[in-house]
């Protein structure tokens, strides 16, 4: 009985969340998430925690919404524990900490959640609470790449435009990569692939080497020098 309850109070806060047939009340829909939460629906624990998050009908507060994913998380609900890992690596409304924000990617990563294992692969790319392994992480963003997830896309052209993770440096493949997380809009791709489609010595120049070496100044005027042929 409890089950349907909870089910019955997490589909009116989606209603009200949605506007769908009644006026869109964010207010509303955290008071029906809140009562669903507290019967036990780790999907009503997510949806309580993004409000609070957020600050949607409920004052923003991170720390209850700390308090929320982690209740969901403990559940095994996916979403929840990639917001939690989240959180918790960035140490907003819970003390920082890389190695436990690993862990929850990891649960929710083998749950094949695409945002985790997005996320676990850059953990394990930078050697973030977790060992450094180019290979590992090559793994989680291949899998999250086939559920088109940009950051994982991103990644994935980066380790080939590098040639690390197991893979041969190829240009092409990383343009291949890169255009596919940039149509999703993700910006560091946009600029890595601009970036490759420039002539060798221009990225050279941008290179933060050549910054270092030849100051601002020269670099600009170099830059401009290029652009300024097809403009004539």
């Amino acid at each position: 009985a409890e089950s349907g309850l909870q089910e019955a109070e997490y589909f009116l806060g989606l209603i009200h969340y949605n506007g769908q047939g009644v006026i869109q009340d964010y207010e509303d829909a955290y008071n029906w998430f809140v009562k669903a939460a507290h019967h036990g629906s780790s999907q009503a624990q997510n949806q309580v925690a993004m409000l609070l998050l957020e600050g949607l009908g409920v004052e923003k507060n991170e720390t209850k919404a700390v308090h929320y994913f982690r209740m969901a998380a403990e559940q095994g609900d996916a979403d929840a524990q990639c917001n939690l890992g989240v959180l918790i690596m960035k140490g907003r409304g819970v003390p920082q900490s890389d190695k436990e924000a690993v862990e929850w990617y990891r649960l929710a990563a083998v749950q094949e959640d695409a945002a985790a294992m997005a996320n676990l692969g850059s953990m394990l790319l930078a050697g973030r609470g977790v060992a450094q392994n180019d290979k590992e992480a090559m793994r989680w963003f291949r899998e999250a790449a086939a559920q088109g997830e940009p950051m994982a896309l991103f990644h994935v052209g980066l380790m080939y435009e590098l040639g690390r993770g197991g893979v041969a440096q190829c240009e092409e493949q990383a343009k291949q990569w890169y255009s596919m997380a940039a149509e999703q809009g993700f910006p560091k791709a946009m600029i890595n692939l601009w970036l490759l489609n420039l002539p060798l010595f221009l990225r050279i120049i941008l290179s933060s080497k050549c910054w270092k070496e030849f100051g601002f100044s020269s670099v600009v005027f170099v830059f401009a020098a290029y652009v300024a042929q097809f403009h004539i």
